[in-house]
């Protein structure tokens, strides 16, 4: 059996500009044990995709980065490891909004019905074809029940709920969903883990609208290819793969 060490070393901060820049510095500056967590009661720069950054009041919401070592991984299989993550959140959530349909919108964001619960920002450093390292960055809603009119879409555990979380327990309930999947990886159980997304994937295999550039058009997810692109099919069987921040979902 291949033991996973995530939770093993943990590292506990109160404020912090980023646990993913943290996690960052501490790599740059000593040896890291594969599995180390970083975890925050408050970031101040809590960084999303691109430029976005992440929204948490101080206290209500689990904060945190992981650092792994997939050196068994080949780099052009990374995306793999983000099917992996974000199984292990959703397979956290889940239990908690039972009456609620808990869907993965391509690549890694947590819905709630159609209300984004949580992000992940994974930050892989390659060399060649191998992996060095990587960072995953995760933000769930749990406690926090009033947020900025410019966030789009958002929600809580608790909101959906009605119930107040105890965030110790859950951080640890959250390392151990992760380490089970991770542990599916690393012992190659691959085509669980790419069944598992696709069926979780947020509007998949219904038709809606979408918009690529200046182009609107109705299509269904139909799956996500080995490089981590979205596949679309239109009305027309045409088919589209697309990366990330090239499509948008309309609601209508």
């Amino acid at each position: 059996m291949i033991k996973t060490s995530i939770g093993n070393t943990t590292i506990k901060l109160d404020n912090v500009d980023s646990t993913n820049y943290y996690a960052l510095k501490l790599l740059e500056e000593q040896n890291v044990e594969d599995g180390t967590v970083i975890t925050a009661n408050y970031q101040t720069l809590g960084k999303g995709h691109g430029k976005n950054l992440w929204f948490s009041d101080p206290g209500t919401n689990l904060l945190l980065s992981i650092i792994l070592f997939p050196n068994f991984l080949k780099a052009e299989t990374q995306f793999l490891l983000n099917k992996t993550i974000s199984l292990g959140i959703l397979d956290f959530v889940s239990p908690l909004v039972k009456d609620r349909n808990c869907t993965i919108k391509w690549p890694n964001d947590i819905y709630i019905n159609d209300r984004k619960t949580a992000g992940i920002l994974i930050q892989n450093s390659i060399h060649g074809h191998v992996f060095q390292n990587t960072i995953i960055g995760i933000g769930i809603n749990m406690n926090q029940e009033i947020f900025p009119d410019d966030i789009p879409n958002p929600t809580s555990i608790k909101i959906e709920s009605g119930s107040f979380y105890d965030l110790e327990a859950c951080r640890k309930k959250l390392l151990k969903s992760i380490r089970l999947r991770y542990h599916q990886l690393k012992s190659g159980i691959e085509e669980m883990i790419h069944r598992d997304y696709l069926h979780s994937l947020y509007w998949y295999n219904e038709y809606h609208n979408f918009k690529i550039q200046n182009r609107k058009f109705k299509a269904r997810i139909t799956g996500v290819n080995e490089f981590g692109k979205l596949i679309l099919e239109d009305e027309k069987k045409e088919i589209t793969e697309c990366d990330f921040k090239e499509v948008e979902y309309l609601p209508y």
